[in-house]
């Protein structure tokens, strides 16, 4: 199976056509990577499908050189949110409306606490850890598609400048029947 691989260095793109089948080869082409750009923060993007679903990765090869991630921490989605079922337009948009509010909101917080002011990143890399109330098969593009929300109240907090530049990293299912939320961690990609 042939991956196109975009690889992102601080002075540009370069494209790569590789060969990876398995996760062996993956591990094998980070090191490979490292290698060539050693001392260099460097992300890996590509897409890989399992059967008729497809994933999006990211391997950082510099673990040591990776950006602090900004971790915004929001409440659970509201269920209207959510593209399944039958909620009415109106429903579904004042819903994404309070989550855009409660984004932007959060964002900002976690700006303060880091000490930082609204970077506004061009690209960046978004990994989702979803705490859910009820362990329960979820759709992971659902899941992304119900923060949409999310996304524009971290646009308009200044996070980064449009959600044009924004990829999905992991998305992973947890369980917390205390306090369900949703964590975004937002790490620049440069």
């Amino acid at each position: 199976m042939m991956k196109i691989i975009e690889l992102q260095t601080d002075d540009g793109y370069a494209a790569f056509g590789l060969v990876a089948m398995d996760v062996d080869q993956d591990e094998r082409l980070r090191h490979l990577m490292s290698a060539l750009f050693a001392g260099v923060p460097v992300a890996l993007s590509y897409s890989r499908r399992v059967g008729n679903d497809r994933h999006s990765v990211m391997l950082w090869l510099n673990e040591s050189n990776r950006p602090a991630p900004l971790v915004v921490d929001l409440p659970m989605y509201p269920r209207q949110c959510s593209q399944n079922g039958s909620h009415s337009i109106r429903g579904r948009m004042s819903a994404q409306m309070q989550l855009r509010d409660w984004a932007m909101v959060a964002a900002k917080e976690a700006m303060n606490k880091a000490g930082m002011a609204p970077p506004r990143w061009a690209a960046c890399c978004v990994d989702i850890d979803a705490y859910y109330a009820v362990r329960r098969v979820r759709d992971e593009p659902n899941i992304i598609g119900a923060l949409k929300g999310a996304f524009d109240g971290l646009t308009l907090a200044g996070v980064w400048l449009d959600d044009s530049g924004v990829r999905v990293g992991e998305v992973r299912e947890r369980i917390d029947a205390t306090r369900p939320r949703i964590e975004l961690r937002v790490t620049p990609l440069q």
